[in-house]
């Protein structure tokens, strides 16, 4: 039997308002009662100052509701109200939850240097009361880097390029997930043709996968057309949830896709993870660059480091005719990175294909690997995993001392930074080419080339300072080959070829 909102509201009449006079329910204190898959999920609103002496409030509130039959669980949240007397950074009401780390010092820090909301500086703050001792940023147990995309406003392509610069780094060979922050307009389930509910177990629930990818989104929870109408705090709480009660196992990197602007979320990930970075997303128009900049100033703010600058829809090019059009301007991006003295990772153009895969959930990155956009794709995943290993130190680590192409174009010789040099043959490479292997995540998906055994190579392509493009003479060059996919494949060459030929074999293909 499913609970109700009335029956819920009946039960909280039976907890007492903050001075005793009336109910939680009559005084209008409770918001919104949210039910979803027999969760119940609301705020009651307190005066910011009594925010800690009323925590037994929320305790009581919180426990009536989950003793109602039908409950598998319940999440009551403290949201502080202005005009109760509190002092509010850029006018916005303070969230209080116990079950939320409390604010981090760079927040602190960023908050007193007049960072708000909306990017817009603030007076100054009241003295606030006594608190508890601060808490550090906690890490997400099993994952090594979170890399936030952000936005300064929306439309401008971030969610498609989050996700296909999630693809990216997984054909660097990395562990990738993506984690959906933006909350009121979900889009990863779109973009990744995923649908259903998530297993759950206890507490834990068991992220869903596409293309190699482990995601989590609250689009996952809640049909495609139902508004999620949330306070603050209730937002805050989910994002606790998906990055600490998801399984995501061991993970290289987790990219966050942040909702656009400078709001709640963006300080709530600085504030309770230690993100490696954040990768900010603009169109090159004046207006949005103008938003992009507020992004990256709040960053930088709270101590972030900025990874790059990407230009989405720089520029478009007729299919049939072959004119280049800049639509929104072009370079505005690049000029801008410059100017600031930050990263700028590279551009991508306006294309039907993006548009479509993506609204079909067949990011090109995956489903053409072959295809210009995907190698684009896989260029700024490059270039963006070096600057997340310069900004920890790492950036020389993996890289080797030299690459040379042999003579006759069928061998290459890596000599590594450490340990002894050793040699890869062309037709080793090429059919092991990273864009062939991410076409499929099984031998059964997987496109098997044959056919390549005079193939050789013709040019190396540096990206970064952390991969190569291999050009090869039958006109393959988007292959995006790591240092450590180099160490991978001398590592286990024998494992790998006899899986090759295994695959020629049950396809009824050879190598001439």
């Amino acid at each position: 039997m499913s609970v109700t909102k009335a029956q819920i509201e009946d039960k909280l009449r039976r907890i007492k308002g903050p001075d005793l006079a009336s109910n939680i329910v009559d005084l209008g204190l409770v918001s919104e009662v949210l039910i979803r898959d027999d969760k119940v999920y609301f705020s009651i609103t307190v005066p910011a100052h009594r925010a800690t002496e009323l925590e037994p409030l929320r305790q009581a509130a919180e426990r009536v509701v989950r003793e109602l039959e039908g409950v598998k669980g319940a999440t009551v949240v403290l949201t502080a109200d202005a005009r109760s007397g509190g002092s509010f950074s850029g006018g916005s009401p303070a969230a209080v939850s116990s079950g939320s780390s409390p604010e981090h010092p760079r927040v602190q820090a960023a908050r007193a240097k007049g960072t708000a909301g909306d990017g817009a500086a603030t007076a100054p703050r009241a003295p606030a009361p006594a608190a508890a001792p601060r808490q550090q940023a906690q890490n997400v147990p099993g994952v090594k880097h979170l890399v936030a995309i952000a936005s300064g406003k929306g439309g401008v392509g971030k969610s498609t390029t989050a996700v296909n610069l999630a693809l990216g780094f997984a054909t660097l060979g990395l562990k990738v997930g993506i984690m959906d922050a933006d909350i009121y307009g979900p889009s990863q389930p779109r973009l990744l043709g995923l649908k259903g509910r998530p297993e759950v177990s206890g507490k834990t629930v068991k992220p869903m996968e596409a293309y190699g990818l482990k995601a989590m989104s609250m689009g996952f929870m809640v049909d495609e057309g139902t508004p999620i109408v949330w306070r603050g705090p209730m937002v805050v709480q989910a994002l606790n949830q998906m990055l600490r009660e998801v399984a995501w196992g061991d993970l290289d990197v987790l990219v966050i896709d942040m909702p656009p602007g400078t709001g709640d979320v963006q300080l709530t990930m600085a504030q309770q993870v230690p993100l490696s970075g954040a990768v900010i997303v603009s169109t090159p128009q004046d207006l949005a660059l103008i938003d992009a900049k507020k992004s990256l100033a709040m960053f930088q703010k709270v101590d972030v480091p900025i990874l790059g600058i990407i230009e989405n829809m720089s520029q478009f090019i007729c299919p049939k005719c072959g004119e280049r059009t800049d639509i929104f301007g072009h370079g505005g991006a690049k000029n801008e990175a410059e100017r600031l003295g930050v990263p700028f990772l590279g551009g991508v153009p306006l294309h039907m294909d993006i548009r479509a895969k993506s609204d079909s959930g067949q990011p090109v990155t995956a489903t053409e690997p072959d295809g210009p956009h995907a190698a684009i794709f896989r260029e700024l995943a490059a270039m963006a995993w070096d600057s997340i290993l310069a900004a920890k130190g790492e950036g020389t680590a993996a890289k080797p001392i030299d690459l040379e192409i042999s003579k006759d174009g069928s061998k290459l010789t890596v000599v590594p930074a450490k340990g002894d040099p050793y040699d890869l043959n062309a037709e080793m490479l090429r059919v092991m080419s990273p864009s062939a292997e991410v076409q499929g995540h099984s031998a059964e998906q997987r496109v098997t080339v044959g056919g390549k055994i005079a193939v050789k190579i013709s040019e190396l392509r540096p990206v970064g300072n952390y991969a190569v493009r291999i050009v090869f003479d039958d006109g393959h060059d988007t292959g995006l080959f790591t240092w450590p996919y180099l160490s991978e494949l001398h590592r286990d060459r024998e494992r790998r070829w006899s899986e090759y030929l295994a695959e020629l074999k049950a396809k009824g293909l050879k190598r001439e």
